[in-house]
C-alpha cells in the first residue's frame, strides 16, 4: 500500500497540514471513535489538554495497531477541542499547548507527521463541551489498513 499527501503551500512555504490523503491499494479502513485523554489503567483524566492530547493519541497508536494498522496509515484526524473561540481557536493558549503536544508526541511516535512534515488530512474544531466534565479534547480518526 502506498499513502499518497497533498500539502499545502502558501507563500511558498508548506503548511502544517495536508489538503487530502490517498491510500493506494489499501485492504480496507478503520474508523476509530473519538479518543479522549483518559488513561486507560486509571480512567484519570489529567488537568492539562497537553497531556489530555498525548494520552488521546496514545490511545488511538494502541487501537490502530490492535485492528492492524498504524499511526503511518491515518487517512484523516478530527480534533474536538472544548472552549470558546471568538479569534478562532489557532489564536488561544490551549491550541498553542495542544499543537506542542501533537508536535511531541508525532516526534517520538511518527516523524513523517512532525511538523510541516506529511500529516494526514485534518479538521480542527472547537465545540461547546464533549461527553465527560473535565474533557478538553476529542480526536477522530480515519486510517487505512495495509
Amino acid at each position: 500500500m502506498e499513502i499518497k499527501r497533498k500539502p499545502v503551500v502558501v507563500g511558498g512555504e508548506r503548511r502544517a497540514y495536508a489538503t487530502g490523503t490517498a491510500a493506494v491499494a489499501a485492504r480496507g479502513f478503520i474508523t476509530l471513535s473519538g479518543a479522549v485523554g483518559e488513561d486507560a489503567q486509571s480512567g484519570a483524566i489529567p488537568e492539562s489538554i497537553g497531556e489530555q492530547t498525548t494520552i488521546a493519541l496514545g490511545n488511538i497508536k494502541q487501537r490502530l495497531e490492535e485492528m492492524g494498522s498504524s499511526l503511518a496509515n491515518i487517512m484523516h484526524i478530527w480534533w474536538y477541542l472544548v472552549g470558546d473561540f471568538p479569534g478562532g481557536i489557532s489564536s488561544t493558549e490551549e491550541w498553542r499547548e495542544c499543537a506542542r503536544a501533537i508536535e511531541y508526541f508525532w516526534k517520538d511516535n511518527c516523524p513523517e507527521f512532525y511538523y510541516k512534515n506529511n500529516p494526514p488530512a485534518g479538521t480542527l474544531l472547537g465545540v461547546t463541551a464533549l461527553a465527560g466534565p473535565k474533557l478538553k479534547i476529542e480526536i477522530m480518526v480515519m486510517a487505512a489498513i495495509s
